[in-house]
């Protein structure tokens, strides 16, 4: 991984409209450590919760999805893991992308309403975390909260994994019409945009 301490990187959750500046306090194989700025409330974030590790390497522009592994409120600052790392300007928009995004959920079979949030999503399907058990062949409708609007998806859950006290889910997307794949298209362009932008406001 390109980065070293005293690096400044750009840091997506789902509890921030826009991305926020961080600096790197260290780097161990795949954790990076993050001192958060004073503006930020600690408090919003939670362990395994899906961030955004946005970073420039020369020319290159990076973006990598992370999960909270350790949260430090004494001295405001989170141990991220890093599941993957993607080049931002090559990403077509049909594959993977790593996102931190909020989402309501329900099953088709209570209709009671879950929290979830969003750890990456493709047209194809998503990956999302949450305190709630699902089964393989669940089917899920997804309220995902992008850029002050709701996108309405339905998927299926086609694996699943136990990770400390939470749940992850590979869900496949069930589209009922082209509006609606036109419009995740359009949600996904507008992640990307603004991650790229956040990226490139970086200082040298």
């Amino acid at each position: 991984m390109e980065l070293k301490p005293g690096d400044i990187v750009s840091v997506a959750h789902y509890s921030e409209d826009t991305s926020f500046q961080s600096i790197v306090l260290d780097v161990v194989e795949n954790e990076v450590l993050l001192n958060l700025p004073k503006k930020f409330s600690i408090y919003n974030l939670f362990e395994n919760d899906p961030v955004v590790l946005g970073f420039r390497a020369g020319l290159e522009i990076y973006a990598a999805e992370c999960s909270i592994r350790i949260i430090n409120v004494k001295d405001s600052s989170i141990a991220l893991k890093v599941d993957n790392i993607e080049f931002v300007k090559e990403k077509r928009i049909f594959e993977r992308f790593p996102v931190s995004l909020y989402a309501d959920i329900r099953t088709h079979e209570d209709g009671n309403r879950k929290i979830a949030c969003i750890s990456n999503i493709s047209l194809d399907g998503l990956a999302m975390v949450s305190r709630n058990e699902f089964f393989e062949e669940d089917t899920i409708d997804f309220d995902i909260y992008i850029d002050k609007r709701i996108l309405r998806l339905s998927g299926s859950v086609i694996w699943k994994e136990k990770i400390s006290g939470n749940f992850q889910y590979g869900i496949k997307i069930i589209y009922q019409d082209f509006n609606t794949k036109n419009s995740l298209k359009l949600y996904m362009n507008i992640l990307k945009n603004e991650q790229e932008k956040a990226i490139m406001l970086l200082k040298e």
